[in-house]
């Protein structure tokens, strides 16, 4: 009986040993995961106080905080239970799958992110512009910092990449879910910070590190749209040498005059001139970028440009009224010679709508259009300026395809189509992709009231093909009445105020739609590629005030 008593007791202390190993481990591994939760939201907040006034000082708090998080959730997992617990056959799995997440995310935090903090720290607005001048020395700097930083990203996602979650129990107590967590954000800083570098790797050469740079300055009108934007509302040099910018020569767009030999547009490439070269891109340029590949377009500037003036540039530079306006946000309002004030708020219902009204004569019309972009790209350059809301500014503008930069320097152009900045279409796309583009088709001013709303929703089959649903849908918010006719007269026979587009979807290279529709009815589709990818496209006509809904 005493034996039976003492196995029983053993028995007891065997159990509230495990229970209690157990219990342990599950409380660690709970707090391990608070912390890394706390870890991941304080790399969050770094990322996302980068473009913040006080960012530097922010990051650095935002960094201590991911780090000490990190480094307590590695600690409640190195001790000697649990250490125990991962040489346990079979069941040893999940801790040190939770193990390996943990090391992960504090060698990732004390590594990459103080380069991070580095970066951003560098390129604080007003280290690195002011008064027209980039301060290359410090964006050199820059570069290196997150060039170490993507260094230690990558290494973190192979190792993340090789965690093993330990399938079914790995999905039942989160690990699947927290990989896939932290490889998420992994991605996301690493995107960001691969973007740091590649602009700071670019962007001494193209702003005259070595010699003095001349880029065509093309401020384009949007109220007529083409591929890359609109057509040429007003072109200037803008010049750069060592970092020192400065803006000059604005004429309007009946600078480029009508040419009789004009190029082959075969000189671009054999769907450049399949699918534009009706419209002679070479002859006038209104129709130069009428592909939304900004390069393509570019190249067209620079010949049309060297055919006219008779010197080659260093690249073209795009923007419009609704990036300049962006940036008057930190130059401040403008003043032209005749005391007209024009704001941020002001600028683009003046340049692409009321001018209109206020002009019959073309040709006024166009040098007031390239008057209004003189003072607004010279205020950029003036020792008020505002670097932390002009760089809010550009980011705004690159992130809507408003400011778009092509370099004839081979180097340089390589690094620039990686980047949004650089408006190139990607080449030999396959997999789900989408691209609209919404071209103007009867040489009316109405895309300044055309809006659009686009759902795309893709359901991927076993077999690495997919189907994907698109709507598009097109409205004309233009009044039925009041407005020139310049405006909405076109060359097409359609109605007034009508407003036709072009409508282009571009997807993934051999890829094709199976069905589409207009407004619910069948429509057939013109399909050509560009670059490799598929382009399906049709005219739709649209009344004022209307909407229509296509594929």
């Amino acid at each position: 009986m005493q034996r039976k008593r003492i196995l029983v007791a053993g028995a007891s202390l065997v159990l509230v040993g495990i229970l209690s190993f157990i219990g342990w481990l599950g409380w660690s591994a709970t707090q391990a995961r608070a912390d890394l939760q706390n870890s991941g939201l304080a790399v969050t907040k770094a990322r996302q106080a980068a473009s913040e006034p006080d960012a530097t000082e922010k990051i650095a708090l935002a960094t201590e905080q991911a780090a000490s998080a990190a480094s307590s959730a590695r600690n409640r997992l190195d001790d000697p239970l649990w250490a125990v617990a991962r040489r346990i056959p079979i069941l040893g799995c999940l801790p040190r799958a939770a193990t390996d997440l943990t090391v992960v995310a504090d060698d990732l935090v004390n590594t990459a992110l103080p380069q991070a903090t580095a970066v951003v720290s560098d390129l604080t607005p007003s280290r690195v512009f002011a008064g027209g001048v980039v301060d290359l020395v410090v964006v050199k700097r820059a570069g290196q910092a997150a060039s170490n930083a993507a260094k230690a990203l990558a290494t973190a996602d192979q190792q993340i990449a090789g965690v093993n979650t330990c399938g079914w129990w790995g999905e039942q107590v989160g690990l699947t879910a927290a990989k896939d967590q932290a490889t998420a954000q992994f991605a996301d800083l690493a995107n960001t910070i691969n973007l740091a570098a590649g602009a700071s790797e670019i962007a001494p050469p193209l702003l005259g590190a070595k010699g003095k740079k001349e880029y065509l300055l093309v401020i384009a009108n949007p109220s007529e749209a083409r591929g890359s934007n609109g057509i040429v509302g007003a072109v200037a040099i803008l010049t750069a040498r060592n970092g020192v910018l400065s803006v000059d020569q604005f004429e309007s767009n009946s600078f480029f005059p009508e040419t009789s030999s004009p190029r082959d547009p075969a000189e671009y490439g054999k769907d450049f001139a399949r699918r534009y070269g009706d419209y002679l891109p070479t002859t006038y340029v209104a129709n130069a970028n009428a592909s939304p590949d900004h390069p393509t377009g570019a190249r067209v500037y620079l010949d049309m440009y060297a055919d006219a003036r008779g010197r080659r540039l260093d690249g073209v530079i795009l923007t419009d009224p609704v990036a300049l306006s962006y940036f008057l946000t930190a130059t401040g309002p403008i003043t032209l010679t005749d005391g007209e004030v024009l704001t941020a708020s002001t600028l683009v219902p003046t340049l692409l709508s009321k001018s209109y009204a206020r002009f019959d004569d073309p040709v006024q019309r166009d040098e007031y259009f390239a008057r209004v972009g003189r003072e607004a790209a010279g205020a950029i350059f003036t020792p008020s300026v505002n670097p932390g809301a002009l760089l809010d500014g550009l980011k705004r503008a690159v992130s809507e395809n408003r400011l778009l930069v092509y370099s004839t320097d081979e180097v340089v152009q390589n690094g620039l189509i990686r980047l949004p900045v650089g408006g190139a279409l990607p080449q030999q796309t396959t997999g789900p992709f989408l691209g609209v583009v919404t071209e103007n088709g009867s040489a009316s001013k109405l895309d300044y009231y055309l809006d659009r709303d686009i759902d795309y929703t893709y359901l991927p089959n076993d077999d690495g093909s997919g189907i994907a649903t698109i709507d598009v849908r097109l409205t004309n918010t233009a009044p039925k009445q009041g407005l020139p006719d310049y405006v909405t007269s076109n060359r097409r026979g359609t109605p007034r105020n009508t407003h036709r587009v072009w409508l282009n979807v571009f997807t993934g290279a051999g890829s094709g739609f199976t069905e589409a529709t207009l407004d619910g009815k069948p429509v057939g589709l013109e399909d050509e590629t560009e670059l490799g990818l598929t382009v399906s496209s049709l005219f739709v006509d649209l009344p004022a005030g209307e909407s229509r809904t296509s594929p």
